[in-house]
């Protein structure tokens, strides 16, 4: 006797009842304490809400914060099986439902997504660095950064101000989230459009940084060439106090040598 679409459809029951507290008829139960099992899936749901975004939760409260979580909950039906990655489902449901607008915060998805990447960013899959040269010409050899990194795009200012100015504040702006080589720790840094699209050409072509700053002087209508390259060493050299400008590609140097 094949017991196992029975067994299927008790686990799906309970599945049900633990997401939504709607009754089921779940054989083999005992009625009476099935409340508990709700009580501890929903627990472990909220506390790893709570250690995912303390910010939103600091922003909102406890009473309307566990009201949002209990509500996705109930109505979302959860991919996957890895509970540190409900996060961002969370994070996707809040999009769909708009929540931004019905809490009449318009930041709010901004926020969310701010605090999730920090996971994201922190838990993704190990990059090997490529090999690299400590020293090199900033402007002609190529650059290697560091490979376990996002840019950001955001609509209010979430990493650097209290959301209480954020309406205010509206715009562009751009956010380099990286993992640290050595620590593991994960850093921000805010960047100017210019900065997100040197690290972005820099991790999608070979180009020199000299090559890009041609680019740059025609796509920014940048007049002031002594001020630009200033400008740009002093945000590398930043980088590399940050262990986020790694070094130089000593494959191409080779290369060049022979």
């Amino acid at each position: 006797m094949n017991l196992l679409p029975e067994t299927t459809h008790i686990q799906h029951n309970l599945a049900d009842y633990c997401r939504t507290g709607e009754h089921r008829t779940i054989p083999g139960s005992n009625e009476n304490k099935l409340h508990h099992y709700r009580r501890l899936v929903f627990n472990a749901v909220r506390n790893t809400m709570r250690q995912a975004y303390p910010i939103t939760l600091n922003m909102l409260g406890e009473e309307k914060f566990s009201q949002l979580i209990e509500n996705f909950f109930k109505e979302h039906d959860c991919q996957t099986p890895q509970v540190w990655k409900l996060p961002f489902e969370f994070y996707e449901y809040a999009k769909k439902k708009k929540l931004d607008r019905a809490l009449n915060m318009p930041y709010f998805i901004d926020l969310l997504y701010f605090e999730w990447i920090e996971i994201e960013v922190h838990t993704m899959t190990d990059i090997p660095l490529p090999d690299f040269l400590k020293d090199g010409d900033l402007l002609n050899d190529k650059i290697i950064l560091n490979p376990e990194h996002k840019i950001v795009q955001l609509t209010y200012p979430v990493h650097t101000h209290h959301h209480q100015l954020l309406e205010q504040h509206k715009g562009r702006y751009f956010v380099l989230v990286f993992r640290e080589a050595d620590t593991g720790e994960v850093r921000f840094v805010q960047l100017t459009i210019l900065h997100a699209f040197l690290i972005e050409t820099i991790n999608n072509t070979s180009k020199t940084l000299a090559e890009m700053l041609i680019e740059a002087r025609e796509l920014f209508n940048i007049i002031d060439d002594k001020m630009l390259i200033q400008r740009v060493k002093q945000f590398f050299n930043d980088l590399k106090q940050q262990q986020f400008f790694l070094g130089y590609d000593h494959q191409v140097r080779t290369r060049l040598q022979k």
